[in-house]
Parts: C-alpha cells; sequence; structure tokens
C-alpha cells in the first residue's frame, strides 16, 4: 500500500550545478554552448526519516533534460512511498553514466557521471548527515 505524507514535510532544497565538458565548433574551435546543467533538487522525508519523495528541476525549463528529471524524481518518489528502501534504489540508480556528466560545485560530490548518479549520490549524502545529525539511520523494512 502506498503511504502517503503529512501536509507539511520536513527536507531540503539544493540548487546545484553539473560542470559538464563545453562544446565546440568544428568550424572554427570555439566554445558553442556553455555545458553547465543548473538544477535545484529537493527532498522531503517520511516522519521516520526515511527519504519520501524528491522534486528535480533544471536550468532549461521544457526542454528534454527537464522533462526526464521530472518522469525520474516522479518515479523514484513514487518507488519510496509503495516501499522500496533508499539503500536499493542508490543500487540500482547510482552511478549510472551518461551527459550531461562532470564535475560539481558539491564539497561531497566531486564528480556526477550523471544527473540520475548526481541526485542519488546528493540525497545519499544529505539523508547520512541528516541521520548523523538527529543519530538515526535507515531501514530497509517497514515498521
Amino acid at each position: 500500500m502506498r503511504e502517503r505524507l503529512p501536509g507539511t514535510r520536513f527536507g531540503w532544497t539544493h540548487k546545484g550545478e553539473i560542470l559538464g565538458a563545453p562544446e565546440v565548433c568544428p568550424h572554427c574551435g570555439g566554445t558553442v554552448r556553455d555545458a553547465r546543467t543548473k538544477l535545484f533538487v529537493t527532498c522531503n522525508y517520511f516522519e521516520d526519516g526515511r527519504p519520501a519523495e524528491v522534486f528535480v528541476t533544471c536550468d532549461q525549463s521544457g526542454g528534454t533534460l527537464d522533462g526526464f528529471a521530472d518522469v525520474f524524481s516522479t518515479l523514484l518518489s513514487l518507488l519510496w512511498q509503495w516501499g522500496m528502501c533508499f539503500a536499493e534504489t542508490f543500487k540500482k540508480l547510482g552511478f549510472v553514466e551518461f551527459e550531461p556528466k562532470g564535475l560539481t560545485r558539491h564539497e561531497d560530490i566531486k564528480m556526477a557521471r550523471s544527473l540520475v548518479d548526481y541526485v542519488m549520490q546528493l540525497v545519499r549524502v544529505e539523508t547520512e548527515r541528516r541521520e548523523k545529525y538527529e543519530g538515526g539511520e535507515e531501514s530497509c523494512t517497514r515498521t
């Protein structure tokens, strides 16, 4: 059964960037496009501290990447709400590699192999930080 969230949730929002390699013009060798992908990631938690939902928006509203990010975050949120724990989703989705990929400005995530990898690493880092602060630990079993 799907676990619903309360009207008011605890969470965080992160403004991030993936600094990909710039596109180069094949004719003149100049930079055609800045390859920075700017994004906002919001993650909310169940009352027991498990990740419950995530929202990802990219700087190119209406673009292919922004549409993909919206669908990805919706499916990830549904997985968590239907009982799949974060550790399992991280095993399946963390470290997948595709464009855009590159360095990040996050202090704990130096390289993102893809938008999916960045989001999964970000939720892992921030959840671990929260658990350390609150003294809790995520469990893969529902109570």
